[in-house]
């Protein structure tokens, strides 16, 4: 069969997928055709996510348009050639970062050129045949890729091809170092010495003038756009953008360039002869991340997506201002997070990347054959392969239809590792995730390592019609909707002004599922990969069997920057995806997630929202997410700032605040040294030290003698994430048993207290990532704690963070924050209409000694010292994985791989 022709509706993957009016999902006549109704759980409900099912932990079953091409590791850029036989894509995810050339005929990718770091900027003159590639400094954990060009970053790598594919290499780089005077790269806490610049320039979107002359790059670290002279030596010179410069055009005519500023909300119009700016157009509010640009033939609009805010603006580039803003949302709720556009070849149509939905949105420009009322409007989407970042068309010619291409970087999901790290080994890849010293070989030859399976896809089809777009849109509704999408039960207690009042949400650290309750014979566990047994978690393992024993249940994160998003907000903004990676591969991306406005979700936290709704709330510890006052922030409006103080005065977060409960930044010891213990101070702990558990009473007490108590309280839990076994600090198991007994201690006051009957208590993971697992590498345990939370069951159905969260919304009242939270299966089975499980819980103390210390004669002692534990995710999954089974089983023994779905450090 030839190309021509070759678009087709997705392949549907199982069944029971529902359009999801029924959990929140509203869309209009054209999204409703041919949709089903939602299912009621049965075969659906217990599906395993795997990119042969292609099913997501959130529920979300992929069914993407086109013919699928496998790419490399989170490809995060594409650019196509003026004649459509190739689409050139960048790998930017861990470790390893690529171009790799898909050939549009015969979809398969015909090279791959190796760089050192990618950031996913790329262009491309097909007239001179020159490729241009945004470049990054070499991942620490490559020591082989140390000597290709541009190793230490902040350069553009040039790449010449030729007519047939297989032949293009690189031929130069030109730096593109930071100003003079760039400014200092937000962080905090502060970055461990070595693996944060103060000052880098992180070469983002870049383009190319039409007659090859010049190159436009936004630096998004140095607040500046680099205007290249490649005809002049490769002169530099440098514009000052607005904060956070990403996309970059050049407008038809070479004189005008356009930067977008993803924490300005502007574009900076630039004078690319005279290298000035001559105006900042603003497109949107602070920190609405203005993201990708595409210009018309004629010079006359810019299109720019607004990944915050759901939105593409069209900006008049001759009157310098915006034109109109077309909504490329879901009435469900903020989160489509458009990030890249391109025109069709006739120009009277766009294509938005909707990575936070999983499609395409397809709008009608003037001049289509429509009707005028559909001008300027969304006429309807195409699924894709989850997370689009990047489109592009190419015209028909003498032999092949227009075509439509798209990158996704997360592909179809993550599968097995059956060839991961062997544990055994000195020369294992994980020993060096966050070591102080540089590894001397390649340690990630011939290993499965886990990261490195976010494999993306890119997807081929010919361009759309109208009517084709219109017929695919269902199946794009659809693919939003979990396939055990379910009616809410008559009575369920899940519900506003129901019987439940209070809520209690405790969000621990890294813990798969085979890892802590593998050993319940009930459920589906491997008691070959637990380390954490009933002796170490008695209290997990009673009230997973006096409540229900959920043993399908996943983060929708795969680490902790992205965990905390996630339990705190719901989403993990577009910023935080393209960049956590790069700070996790130790190419010095700074530590700025959480603390910064620029990396915080266009619709806030749950705490902003019960703030909005009048509903009482408390924040223990949640400090990963949400700011502090006392951080000088640069783009942090008034109005950002008065949700953070707002915030502030519902929450004891400690150091830098006062109060008693230490954040979650700290792992086991505060900023000056001291211990920090999940449960009541075990008796002769260190002078000095302090207690989660101790804290929340004193809290809790308070609040309960003032009939206060709050309706939503998040609490976090940390020591579960272990100081692996640094010297100085309780063994693993100790920590692990420590946070065990605070889960039975809290539950324990709140169940002996007068609202324990209107409670519920949901006691979750923030990933998965610090433990094997043999069903899948994102399954964490979790308890349903509540007088209705049905007795002794044991519940198969899938469920994932989100439905934690929307629960909890249910229960509250409140709104759902975005889309995610909006299309999220709540846990409707767990819980029963009546109170039958009320009889109040008693902590158990666990057999272990919480006060027994690492020594140097620990496992692994002299490895945890070196490395980075204080603060969540510092250190690898894998690394702490080999250290924990240490600990249990001797530094002799073998750690068992990742299991299936294991993901990113």
């Amino acid at each position: 069969m030839g190309v021509i022709g070759r678009a087709r509706l997705p392949q549907f993957v199982g069944i029971g997928v529902g359009v999801g009016l029924a959990v929140g999902l509203v869309v209009g006549v054209n999204e409703l055709a041919n949709a089903t109704a939602p299912a009621t759980g049965g075969s659906t409900a217990n599906q395993v996510p795997s990119p042969q099912s292609r099913l997501l932990p959130s529920g979300r079953q992929l069914t993407p348009a086109g013919d699928l091409v496998e790419l490399g590791t989170l490809p995060m850029g594409g650019a196509i050639t003026d004649d459509g036989r190739y689409l050139w894509t960048v790998s930017s995810g861990i470790p390893s970062n690529d171009v790799r050339i898909v050939d549009t005929t015969t979809h398969k990718v015909c090279q791959i050129i190796n760089l050192p770091g990618a950031s996913g900027g790329i262009a491309l003159d097909s007239a001179h045949k020159r490729a241009y590639v945004s470049g990054l400094v070499n991942s620490r954990w490559q020591p082989d890729r140390s000597s290709l060009p541009g190793a230490n970053g902040d350069v553009v790598h040039v790449i010449g091809w030729e007519k047939s594919c297989g032949k293009a290499r690189e031929l130069r780089t030109i730096p593109v170092p930071p100003q003079p005077n760039a400014p200092t790269a937000q962080s905090w806490p502060a970055p461990r010495g070595g693996l944060t610049a103060t000052s880098l320039a992180w070469p983002q979107k870049l383009a190319v003038s039409r007659d090859g002359a010049r190159l436009l790059v936004s630096l998004n670290l140095a607040n500046s756009a680099a205007i290249v002279d490649v005809n002049n030596g490769d002169q530099v010179r440098y514009v000052l953008t607005g904060s956070y410069p990403y996309g970059a055009a050049i407008v038809p005519g070479d004189r005008i360039g356009l930067v977008s500023n993803e924490a300005a909300g502007t574009v900076s119009v630039i004078d690319m002869r005279a290298g000035t700016k001559l105006i900042d157009i603003t497109v949107g509010p602070p920190l609405s991340h203005p993201a990708g640009i595409t210009v018309d033939k004629a010079g006359r609009r810019a299109y720019v997506a607004l990944s915050a805010s759901d939105q593409v603006v069209v900006v008049d580039i001759t009157k310098r201002k915006v034109e109109r803003t077309i909504w490329v949302g879901r009435p469900a709720g903020l989160g489509t997070m458009p990030t890249a556009v391109a025109l069709s070849p006739s120009g009277t149509r766009l294509f938005a990347t909707e990575s936070g939905a999983d499609e395409l949105a397809v709008i009608t420009l003037p001049g289509n054959d429509t009707s005028a009322d559909q001008q300027w409007t969304v006429i309807g989407r195409i699924p894709t392969a989850s997370q689009p970042q990047a489109v592009a068309t190419s015209p028909a010619t003498s032999t092949r239809a227009a075509q439509l291409l798209y990158v996704s970087a997360e592909g179809l999901g993550i599968g097995a590792n059956t060839n991961g790290p062997n544990p055994t080994l000195a020369t294992d890849p994980i020993f060096w995730a966050f070591s102080p010293n540089a590894p001397t070989t390649d340690v990630f030859g011939g290993v499965g390592y886990t990261a490195k399976m976010v494999t993306g896809q890119a997807g081929i089809m010919d361009l759309p019609t109208d009517s084709q777009v219109r017929k695919l849109t269902p199946a794009a509704s659809q693919q939003l909707t979990p396939t055990n999408a379910q009616v809410a039960p008559a009575n369920t207690v899940l519900r506003a002004n129901g019987p439940i009042k209070h809520v209690f949400f405790i969000v621990r650290e890294n813990r798969s599922y085979d890892q802590i309750l593998g050993d319940d014979p009930r459920g589906n566990g491997d008691p070959k990969l637990t380390l954490f047994g009933k002796e170490v978690t008695p209290n997990l393992h009673s009230l997973t069997t006096r409540f229900p024993l959920l043993d399908n249940v996943f983060a929708n994160s795969e680490a902790s920057i992205q965990g905390h998003f996630i339990t705190a907000s719901t989403l993990v903004p577009d910023y935080v995806t393209r960049n956590w990676v790069q700070q996790y591969a130790g190419r010095g991306r700074p530590n700025d997630f959480g603390t910064y406005a620029v990396t915080w979700p266009g619709n806030g936290l749950l705490f902003n929202r019960a703030q909005e709704q009048g509903i009482s709330y408390f924040n223990y510890g949640e400090g990963f997410i949400g700011g502090y006052t006392s951080v000088p922030d640069r783009d942090r409006t008034p109005a950002v700032l008065a949700k953070i103080t707002a915030t502030q005065n519902h929450s004891d977060l400690s150091s830098p605040l006062g109060g008693c409960y230490a954040s979650d930044l700290f792992i086991g010891a505060s900023a000056d040294g001291s211990l920090i213990f999940d449960s009541s101070l075990p008796k002769g702990a260190p002078a000095g030290s302090s207690s989660h558990v101790d804290c929340f009473r004193t809290h809790f007490s308070q609040q309960l003698a003032a009939d206060k108590v709050p309706a939503f309280n998040y609490v976090t839990l940390t020591s579960d994430h272990t100081r692996g076994t640094q010297p100085g600090f309780p063994m693993p198991t100790s920590m692990v048993a420590d946070s065990d007994l605070a889960v039975g201690q809290i539950v324990d006051t709140i169940s002996h207290s007068k609202i324990w009957g209107s409670t519920a208590i949901f006691v979750v993971e923030d990933d998965s990532q610090d433990g094997a697992d043999h069903v899948n590498a994102h399954r964490i345990p979790i308890a349903v704690i509540s007088p209705y939370a049905k007795s002794g069951a044991v519940l198969h159905t899938r469920y994932d963070q989100l439905s934690v969260v929307r629960s909890i919304e249910l229960i509250l009242g409140m709104k759902p924050l975005s889309l995610n939270d909006a299309m999220a299966t709540p846990m409707f089975d767990a819980f029963g209409v009546a109170p039958t499980n009320a009889a109040p819980i008693s902590a158990i103390v666990p057999g272990i000694d919480l006060l027994k210390m690492n020594t140097m004669k620990t496992p692994d002692a002299e490895w945890s010292n070196s490395l980075a534990l204080g603060k969540p995710d510092q250190v690898s999954q894998s690394i702490l994985d080999i250290i924990l089974w240490h600990s249990v089983h001797g530094a002799k023994s073998s750690p068992p791989p990742a299991g299936p779905g294991a993901e990113g450090e």
